[in-house]
């Protein structure tokens, strides 16, 4: 299994080759620490583990290690964002993981992805006003459990609102994967 900082570092490489500091300033940049514990050790270790699946391979440029993505680690970083999107459980790590990716997946799948979300999150929302509405009304769970509930409707809400800002986005601009998503120096 691959951790969510080996997406991103996957992510990373997408973008063409870096080598470990420019990945872990760029991490830093990213705010990363922010969503898990983060620090040059983890990422040493996710790039090993990167290496040893055969998702990334290195190289050397003017006496510098740099990493790249294999076909193989592209094949797993878009399975990886679809697997973020298509999953029903409240994870914004991963929901934003997802969201800061996708747009290395190709126009096909993200427009389905996109869609299968927005389908997911649409019935999840229906699902959990009516029961915040049932529990208003019975006065059935302690105002606690209501405010969790309610937290859980606002995070659906706002996943909702940026996944039809990305449907229209993509309405409206030109589809174009070769652009970077990362503003990083490639070695």
């Amino acid at each position: 299994m691959i951790t969510k900082l080996g997406i991103l570092v996957l992510g990373i490489l997408s973008d063409g080759r870096s080598s470990f500091s420019e990945i872990s300033i760029l991490l830093e940049d990213l705010k990363v620490q922010r969503w898990f514990p983060v620090n040059n050790s983890t990422l040493e270790i996710a790039c090993k583990n990167l290496f040893r699946e055969d998702f990334i391979k290195t190289s050397f440029v003017k006496e510098t290690e740099v990493f790249e993505i294999t076909p193989s680690g592209k094949k797993k970083l878009d399975d990886s964002i679809i697997n973020f999107l298509d999953d029903d459980n409240l994870d914004p790590i991963a929901f934003d993981i997802a969201i800061l990716l996708m747009k290395k997946l190709g126009k096909t799948d993200w427009v389905n992805t996109t869609k299968r979300k927005l389908e997911i999150l649409e019935s999840e929302q229906f699902e959990l006003k009516n029961k915040i509405l049932i529990s208003e009304l019975k006065r059935d769970i302690s105002f606690t459990s209501l405010a969790l509930l309610k937290h859980k409707l606002y995070l659906i809400e706002a996943e909702i609102k940026t996944v039809k800002d990305l449907i229209k986005e993509l309405n409206i601009t030109n589809f174009n994967t070769d652009t970077r998503i990362f503003n990083i120096k490639s070695a």
